[in-house]
This record gives structure tokens, sequence and C-alpha cells, in this order.
């Protein structure tokens, strides 16, 4: 169910964002090297009769510039409370993804062992939302559905569902 706010006593807020060293320097370099190629272009063709088009320097640069701004400014934003679990993706989404406190059938702190960020599916995780590290928590709802949620303060996340989630949590050390 999707919400536009959370209800409940908040318990734990979490937003993460995408600001890993390796990540942005895989990012700045692969938008120079885009780049690198067009400014050779139209310097070494600014000479001849027939030069390089003077709008792909700003088109290249402008893609990149979006690009950036898009890992820049995504966060995804996980709430703890004594409701539920609530996520989302900044700004992608505007309302929150609801997990119900009564539709939750485990909880389960795992080790998440592959190296792909953001959101997507993975067998035996489910919809998987996270922005760096390996850590996090996956909720299999009663109809069968997992969602794995990333978190970079998990021995937080940890006591929280131990104390208030007691009743469907289950801590793993994969």
């Amino acid at each position: 169910m999707r919400v536009n706010q959370p209800s409940g006593e908040i318990l734990f807020r979490e937003t993460q964002y995408f600001r890993q060293t390796w990540l942005w320097v895989l990012l700045i370099s692969s938008a120079l090297f885009s780049l690198t190629p067009v400014v050779i272009t139209s310097i070494t063709t600014a000479s001849q009769q027939t030069p390089a088009p003077v709008w792909t320097i700003p088109l290249i640069l402008g893609i990149n510039l979006i690009n950036l701004g898009c890992f820049y400014f995504t966060r995804l934003e996980t709430i703890l409370t004594t409701e539920g679990i609530y996520y989302r993706w900044v700004p992608w989404f505007g309302k929150y993804r609801f997990l119900s406190k009564t539709s939750i059938r485990e909880i389960q702190v795992l080790k998440y062992p592959y190296l792909k960020y953001g959101y997507h599916k993975r067998k035996g995780f489910g919809a998987v939302h996270n922005t760096g590290g390996n850590k996090g928590f996956r909720v299999t709802l009663d109809n069968g559905k997992m969602f794995f949620l990333g978190s970079q303060k998990i021995n937080t996340v940890t006591n929280i569902l131990g104390k208030n989630y007691a009743e469907v949590y289950r801590y793993s050390s994969n």
C-alpha cells in the first residue's frame, strides 16, 4: 500500500544516499570519457570547412550533468514505526510504500551477497532496495512477497526489531 505520511510512533528513521567514493570516481570518469572525444573532434575540425556541430558539447555535457544529478539527489528513506515499515525513493516516488506490521510474517537481518545497488529484484531477497554495503533486513509478508531494505545502521535496526517486532523478527548470521 502507498501512503503520503507514516503513522504511529517513529522508532527509527534512516536516509541513505549514493555517496561511495568509488561510485563517484566511476560516474565522473565515465562522464569525462564520453565528453573527451566530442571535444577533441570539435577542436580538430574547427579549422576545416565542415566543423563539428556546436551543439554537441552542450548536449553531451547536459546529459552527463543530468545523470550525475540523478545519483546525487536520489535517496532511500526507511522508517520503522509502531504501525509498520515505510520506505521510498526520493525524488522518484512521492509516497511511501507501507508494509503493515499485521501483514508481516517474518523479518530477518541478512547480508546481501551481491554488488548491486538501487532497486532490483533478486531470488531469495525479493524487491531489493539499497544504496551501499551488504547489510539489511528482509521482510516477508503473509502473501509471500519479500522486500530487502539495506541499512547503514544495521545494529540500531537490529535492536529496534528485537524490541518492537519480536514476534516476527529472526536474526541470521549468513
